[in-house]
């Protein structure tokens, strides 16, 4: 998931958000439910949480919690299944704080069509450069 997530940010800096705002200050705060919702169109069996006190909500699969940072190991408790006015709410809270962007129908296009295994495969690879980069 983490890989997906990271890619989701690199894509969205490459098309909105060259130096500032960054997507994953984006993503982190306002634009949380764009992030998860581009996360359920690649991971089908996955499900939106919200917390009310922090206003956020995550994205949940096999029992692991995510946001635009990775996955989250604190606070899991505050968080419950996103019912459909949670949802709605998720929306409207959204467009504002992205300045009316609706970054996952323009952004979610371009990831449905790539899918989740290429997605993964392309930011492994991109990783391994990284990597020997840095050895050499």
């Amino acid at each position: 998931m983490e890989y997906i997530i990271n890619y989701i940010i690199d894509l969205t800096d490459e098309i909105y958000f060259k130096d500032h705002p960054s997507a994953l200050s984006i993503y982190l705060h306002g634009g949380c439910y764009d992030l998860a919702k581009m996360l359920q169109l690649l991971v089908s069996d996955s499900n939106v949480y919200v917390n009310y006190l922090s206003n956020h909500c995550v994205v949940e699969q096999d029992g692991f919690f995510y946001d635009a940072s990775g996955l989250i190991k604190e606070n899991i408790e505050e968080y419950h299944v996103a019912t459909l006015a949670d949802l709605k709410m998720l929306e409207e809270y959204s467009k504002e704080c992205v300045k009316g962007l609706r970054l996952y129908e323009i952004i979610g296009s371009k990831i449905k069509e790539k899918g989740a295994e290429k997605i993964i495969k392309e930011q492994i690879r991109k990783e391994l450069a990284n990597s020997a980069r840095r050895v050499a």
